[in-house]
């Protein structure tokens, strides 16, 4: 009987940690090959809805609206799709990493790095603060080598996290 007592309290504790780690978690998405870019910003915009009381339909919308202004692509195969919604409360971002090793048919020009970035309609400095980080970091070449060869998340994240916690702080 005391066995299972000692089980049960060790799951209780396993599950605990589990659940800290999962909301925890930054949202560090890898994934082989997509089809198109809308499919990209569907599933940043699934993301950030997941973690937040956004819908995935204004999240797309402020992306859509957005890049109807220009392109979010950077060049280098990296994109910044960002927009800005009212009912926001903290700015909240996705990295989504392409293994384009996986496409059957690579383009010229193919993005295989998404930094998806939501923030709330009135956060303007905020938005060209975060907007430059992620391009310093875009620019960066030892960034772009581990972002592109690097397969855990949580590495990813470490290392954002110990080159710029602001960056890392919308990821979580």
């Amino acid at each position: 009987m005391q066995n299972k007592s000692c089980f049960a309290r060790i799951n209780r504790i396993c599950m605990t940690e589990i659940e800290s780690q999962l909301e925890h978690s930054p949202r560090i998405i890898y994934t082989e090959c997509l089809s198109s870019k809308k499919k990209a910003l569907e599933l940043i915009a699934s993301s950030i809805a997941n973690d937040s009381e956004l819908s995935i339909g204004d999240i797309l919308d402020a992306f859509t609206k957005r890049e109807r202004l220009g392109s979010t692509n950077c060049g280098k195969g990296i994109a910044i799709p960002h927009g800005k919604i009212k009912h926001c409360e903290n700015p909240m971002g996705v990295l989504l990493i392409v293994d384009q090793s996986f496409c059957e048919q690579i383009k010229t020009d193919p993005i295989d790095l998404f930094f998806g970035l939501i923030v709330p309609t009135d956060s303007c400095d905020t938005h060209v603060d975060l907007l430059k980080r992620i391009s310093t970091l875009a620019e960066a070449s030892e960034a772009l080598k581990l972002l592109r060869t690097e397969k855990d998340p949580q590495k990813i994240y470490t290392w954002i996290q110990n080159t710029n916690p602001t960056l890392a702080e919308i990821l979580i």
